[in-house]
Order: structure tokens, then sequence, then C-alpha cells
């Protein structure tokens, strides 16, 4: 397994309700940022230039494809979708008010404006999502499919630009697998204002917004490449502006994600905080963060500057963030926290040279280095020739010199007959995924000659080993949890003499492809040791409790980073999992117990940690709340259950979740990789204001024996917004005596995490007699305006500590 970070890490607040299965807004941060206004001390381009302005007559131009004319932007893209052929929309000079627009063609789509205004600012099209509040439905443009979108001379402009608070508001959104090119065209909303999932090019054009507004979703080896623009940040909404916020999917071909080149930033008055970038998923190991800034220049209005830590956050990357990372050229500051880093001139002539250099080139893992992006390359010089634009010579190469084609080879093992250099025992075709399925004594020998990266493809389930005989062993994962979505590993084949692979299931697996990738270039990078570590370095962990180990390789990273997690000493006190999460079980006396990690490359170098575990105390004990399935509970208005973990049978206790203005009908309690939660789904829109209780949640608790209740932990998020509080209060059996009152946290913040992975971990000391029973309260507020969000709030891992008197 890959090695982990600290179990707290996970539990940002996008985390919570990623692995606790809530539906999320996926630039989830909201405008609201702790961090000072402190300048850098560099100086920067002085702002003179007002905001461009739109100079399109109110009414609406002519809409037409061909000769046919059409009423509406919508009607001519439904016309466009079952189009035989590549289509042009022309759109005469004017604004069009149209909301929700979409198109989920095949065929490659222009729209055209017929205007001669600089960025297309007399053609606009002005309006919003059909449904603010998914993240689809609130984009003004929603590009799906597999056609390819142009965009010449037009504007498209939110009508929620100038809403206050979290309003997040997309003017394009892609989601399909065709490439988006936007030529002399302007784009202005708020927060969010571009949102990209395919490879894009944005080419001379400008864009206004503040949070977030040039972001990028979850998908692998992706770009979108703003050229000689001018990106605004504006101060109008809110004082905080973010010029990028990027999310990869962390696999091995990374693309170079938001790259700004020979461009101009722009931030306006009304700014306090201005960032180059932030990460509003920090702690998520699930992505990485791919920002660029080459060859651009800043300009900042009067009192307005770069903040000195220049990101907002840290990116989830490689260890040197030249490769994958938050990056600028050397025109920027440094950062004073060390966030990002500043490419040399030699990186950026190799790597940043021009458009066809970053759209077409990507970032291997395994091959640890730069290289042509052979799936989806893509032929930008015949576009610029096919729409007869003028655009700035682009010289520079996907394939460097010195660098040869790779020469691949695929197996295709969705149908019955396999290839027949393939050596397959104990498979057989399974149907309904399209697969191979393992049996016993299963495996596939797969045919090399020499260094090559191997890459095994596999669905719904399953494990194993990749080896080659005269190296250790890597692992594979197929585990999604669906016939329908693919997972990839990896495994990296440095022996020049290498003539075959073989791949073990070690559980039941469903493989559809293996693709071998020779690459002569691959050297073998060995692990030289493994530091081992524990969450906030601690040496104890108590009976029934959970500690997180993580471990550090040197260096950071090798060729093979799969480890092997093992309790060698004390394994009666304890046991680990293979992603270094060790549960204490119930030892009769204080227990040593000592972890190993071991690397699987070739040398086989180990790591170790002694912690002790504690006896168990019988006058202690733990109570958890949520039931282990959503089968066993009735969602009703009073939602009860009785208490399914109460340890010792001191503490009789129910779960009742109540909400001050939501419906009962909209909450599931569920479990998700072993996280307890109860998460409320909005059926309709909420609006909260400052100080606003958005939920309150109640946990009677009676004892049966006088006891102290020593400990209350839980987690909390919103996918929408950190913009909440959490805070417990205690009270006695009359409702409203205070027995303990908690401190105010915000959720996905350092003040919000604990070493043991919660958001919050509060230590009481609250006695309560023989019979007596106490109410304990989780009060979630909102900090600030929370608008237009039909994102649900969770609470998640509710556990009571308590000790006999």
């Amino acid at each position: 397994m890959k090695k982990m970070g600290k179990r707290s890490g996970l539990w940002s607040v996008c985390a919570v309700l990623l692995l606790l299965g809530a539906g999320y807004f996926t630039s989830c941060g909201s405008d609201d940022d702790d961090n000072g206004g402190e300048g850098s001390g560099k100086t920067y381009e002085t702002l003179t230039t007002e905001r461009k302005a739109v100079s399109a007559p109110d009414t609406a131009g002519t809409i037409k494809i061909g000769d046919t004319t059409y009423n509406s932007i919508q009607e001519a893209l439904t016309a466009a979708e079952s189009a035989s052929a590549d289509v042009t929309i022309t759109l005469g000079k004017g604004t069009y008010k149209e909301n929700g627009l979409t198109y989920t063609g095949a065929k490659t789509l222009t729209i055209k404006g017929l205007g001669e205004a600089d960025y297309g600012l007399d053609v606009v099209i002005y309006g919003e999502g059909e449904t603010l509040s998914t993240e689809k439905g609130r984009t003004s443009f929603e590009i799906t499919g597999s056609g390819t979108v142009i965009l010449e001379n037009v504007t498209f402009k939110s009508s929620r630009q100038e809403t206050k608070g979290t309003a997040q508001a997309e003017v394009i959104g892609t989601d399909g697998t065709g490439n988006l090119i936007a030529y002399n065209c302007s784009f202005l909303s708020g927060q969010d204002t571009l949102r990209t999932v395919t490879k894009s090019w944005f080419y001379k054009c400008y864009i206004e917004g503040d949070v977030d507004f040039l972001w990028m979703e979850y998908t692998n080896g992706i770009v979108a490449l703003y050229e000689e623009c001018v990106i605004r940040a504006i101060g109008s909404r809110t004082n905080a502006a973010y010029y990028t916020a990027p999310r990869l999917g962390r696999d091995y071909k990374v693309g170079k994600g938001i790259v700004i080149y020979n461009s101009t930033l722009e931030a306006e008055s009304g700014l306090t905080k201005l960032y180059l970038g932030r990460n509003p998923w920090e702690g998520n190991a699930s992505y990485y963060e791919q920002v660029a800034i080459v060859g651009s220049k800043l300009y900042l209005a009067d009192g307005v500057s770069l903040h000195s830590d220049v990101w907002a956050s840290k990116a989830e990357g490689t260890s040197d963030e030249a490769y994958i990372g938050f990056k600028t050229d050397d025109y920027f500051q440094a950062s004073a926290k060390g966030l990002g880093a500043r490419l040399t001139a030699e990186q950026v002539a190799a790597e940043y040279a021009g458009r066809n250099n970053i759209l077409n080139r990507v970032y291997d893992t395994n091959a640890k280095r730069f290289k042509k992006d052979t799936d989806t390359s893509w032929d930008i010089a015949s576009v610029i020739t096919a729409n007869g634009w003028e655009v700035t010579e682009d010289t520079s190469k996907d394939l460097l010199d010195g660098e040869t084609e790779a020469v691949v080879k695929e197996y295709d093992l969705t149908g019955t007959t396999l290839d027949s250099t393939l050596t397959v025992t104990g498979f057989s075709h399974h149907h309904s995924s399209n697969s191979q399925q393992s049996g016993k004594n299963a495996s596939i020998v797969v045919p090399v000659t020499g260094k090559a990266v191997v890459y095994v493809y596999g669905v719904y389930s399953g494990a194993g080993t990749i080896t080659e005989d005269s190296q250790g062993a890597g692992l594979y994962d197929c585990n999604t949890g669906s016939t329908s979505k693919t997972k990839v590993s990896t495994y990296v084949v440095y022996n020049t003499s290498a003539t075959k692979v073989t791949i073990t299931p070690t559980s039941t697996t469903y493989l559809t492809r293996i693709v071998v990738e020779y690459d002569d270039t691959i050297s073998f990078i060995p692990v030289e040791s493994i530091t081992v570590s524990t969450a906030d370095n601690l040496t104890e962990v108590k009976a029934n409790k959970t500690l997180q180990f993580s471990a550090a390789l040197t260096p950071a990273e090798p060729t093979n980073t799969d480890i092997k997690w093992e309790v060698i000493e004390g394994g009666t006190a304890a046991t680990i999992d293979q992603n270094g999460l060790l549960t204490a079980l119930k030892p009769t006396a204080d227990t040593k117990v000592v972890v190993k990690v071991t690397s699987y490359d070739a040398n086989g170098v180990s790591g170790t940690k002694e912690i002790t575990a504690l006896k168990l105390d019988d006058s202690a004990g733990s109570l958890s709340w949520a039931p282990a399935n959503a089968e066993s509970v009735s969602l009703a208005a009073d939602v009860t259950e009785a208490n399914d973990t109460a340890t010792g049978g001191d503490i009789a206790a129910y779960y009742k979740g109540t909400g001050t203005v939501l419906a009962a009908s909209d909450f599931t309690i569920a479990t998700s990789r072993n996280h307890k939660s109860i998460t409320y789904t909005p059926s309709a829109q909420y609006t909260f204001a400052a100080d606003d209780v958005i939920m309150t949640y109640k946990f009677p608790v009676t004892a049966q024996s006088a006891l102290t209740l020593t400990n209350f932990s839980y987690a909390w998020g919103c996918g929408a917004t950190n913009n909440i509080y959490g805070q417990v209060k205690i009270v006695g059996s009359d409702g409203t005596t205070a027995l303990y009152t908690g401190e105010k946290l915000q959720s996905g913040t350092t003040e919000g995490h604990s070493n043991d992975g919660l958001v919050s971990s509060d230590a009481l000391d609250v006695p309560l007699d023989a019979g007596a029973t106490a109410t304990i309260i989780v009060e979630l507020t909102a900090k600030s305006a929370i608008e237009n969000k039909t994102n649900g709030f969770t609470l998640a891992d509710v556990v009571l500590d308590f000790k006999k008197k």
C-alpha cells in the first residue's frame, strides 16, 4: 500500500463529506479566510485600468446555424446535438438572456459572435444556471459529451456576479471528454467563474472573478492554459481573492493543471486578502494540485498587495513542487511560508516554453519525469489554421530533443478471446463487468522486453501483486465498488533484462486491461530508509482506541513506494491495517507493541516504531452513536436508535437527531469506511445568516452507576463551505442547567483537528450520580452567511468516553 500521512489530514471539511458519502460542491471552500492581509514586501505593477465594459445592445441579435434562424441559443444548441457534422452557431451583436445552457453533443461546436469588440464584449450571453443548488445546475453553460467546443468573440456574464456571500456561479463548466477553446472572449462572474475538466485553451480572453475563479475539477492528465489573457480579481463582492484552485486525480500521469502563461493578472481595490491560489481540499490525499504562472505580470490597485504567503494553503503533490504543486517563475516573490516552488529559467524553457509544450506534456510519477502526452495529444496548430486566427507564433515541442515516441503494447481483457502472448491461468470472462475474473491459483504472465511501466486496470474489487523476478513486488488495487468505474495501478520495470511480469491476485479480481509502456530512461531509485512515526508522536494508546502511524520513505519518491505494515511484537494487544491505522485490543497489562514497515522493493528496507498499548481500565468505557447500517433505522420525525456499542453496561443511551429548520425525512444514517455518520441532505434550498443555528443534535445519557464524563469527540462538515462552527454543550436532566460549555471551533481549520483524526475532541470533567441524566448537545452554527446551497451537513464519529467513580 502507499504510505499514508496523519489520519487527521483526512478530516478537512471536504474530506468529511467525501468519505462519508454526502453529496458535495467540489469547490468547497467559502470565501472566508483567517489569515491576515499582510503584504509581500515586493513591489508589483500599479493597476490603472478599469474593468472592461460590456458594449452589447440590450436586445438579442440573430441566432443562426447556416441559413436557419433560431429563437434561442438553447434551441440552436439542441439542434446541434443531433447534427451529423460539425456545427457553427453565429450570434449577432446583442445581449442574450438565457439560463442554464447545455450542450451534450459529439460533434465540434463553434459559438461565434459577429461583433468587432475586443474580448467579444459586444455579444453577451447573460444569465445563470437553472438549478443554483447543484454544481452543474448552477453553471451558465454546462458542456458535456465528447464534442470539442470552440467559443469565439463572445462574452458570458453571470447575473450573480455581484451576489454577496458564498455564491458559486460558473459561467462555463466542462464535464465531457471534448476539448474547450476560447478565442477573444470574456467570462465575468465572482466565485468559481471557470470550471474545466477537459483540456482547455483560453487565448486573449478577459476573465473576472474572486474566490477560486479559475478552478479545475477532478480528472486525470488535464491542463487549462490561459495564454495572453487578462485575469482580473474583482473587489466588489468579497474582500478575498484566490486566482486559482485546481484539483487533479492522483494518478501516474499528471497534466500541468492551470497554467497562466504570458498573461496579465489584475487585482482591484476592495481586496484585503489576495493569493495566487489555494487548495480548498487540503489534507485530502486523493488529489494533486497543479498551477504554474509563467511569463506573467501582476497589477495591483492602491492599497492591495499580494499576501506574503503567496499561496493560501499547501498543495498536495510531489516533494519537489516544480513537478506537481504550486509554482511560479522568478517574477513572483518566494512564499514566506515556503509554499510552492519558483521555477528556474531552465525548467521554464524545458516545460513551459509555449502552448504545444504546455498542453501536450505531462509528468509521469513512475518515470519521475515529464514526457509527451500520447493519450490525449492535441494538434492545436491545426485548430488555429482552420479558424484563421491571428496568434503569437509557437515553436515549442511536445517531444523534446533527444526524446523518442513511446512504444506501447496494450492487452484488452474485456472479451472472451485474449492475446495469445499472455499466459492466463485461473481467470474467466465475467459478463456483467466485461472483465476477466480471477478464480483459485489465478495469474497472468505478461511478456516484456526491458525497462517499462506496466499499468493494470481493474473494476469493482480485487487486490494482488505485480512482480518481475529480479525486482521487489508491487501492489495493485481494483477496489472501486463499481463495475463501470476503473482503477489503474502501476509497476515500474527497471531491469534491462526483464522478460516477463506476473500479476497474482490475493483476492477476487476483475481486470479489464493491461498496458506496457517502454521507457529506456527509467532508473531504479531504491528505498534507503524508512522512518515510522505516530500522530502527534504519541507513544501510548488506550485499550479499544486507534492510533494512526505514518511511514516516511527516503528518498521521498523511490521507484517502488509500496510498503507492508505489521505488528511484530505485542500482537495480542494491537493490530494494524495496511493504511497504518493501529487498533488497540483489550490487554490485561501494559504491553509493548512494535510496528514494522517493510518496503516491497528488492532491497526490502524496513523501519520500526515501538509504543505501549495500555491495559484495559475496568473503570473506563466508551460509547458511540449511529448504527452500523441504515437498514436498522426508521427515518421518521422521531428518529431513535438504541445505543449499539456501549462498554461495560454503564450507560443506557439513545440517539436522536433533530433539526431547527430541517426536515427529518432528509436525514440518512450510514457507515462508510468505518466512519459512522448522520447526514442531512436537503430537499430544498436553505439560507443561513451569520450566527444562525443550522442544526442541533442531542445525545441524552443516563448513568446506571456514578461516573464522570471524560471526553467527547465528533467530526462535522459541509462540502459547500468551511464556514460553520461546531460547539458542545452538556445540560442536566432539567434540560437547562449547564454542566459544560465548550468553545466554538470552525470546521476544516487547524483549531478543529485532533490527533485521532476527529475534527473536535473536548476534554470533560462532568460527574453524574447513579440514575442521573445529562444531554450532550452538538450545535452547528453559521459563522457567516451561507446561501443558495442544497449541500448537506454531516456529523460523524460521535464518541463519549467515561470513567466510573
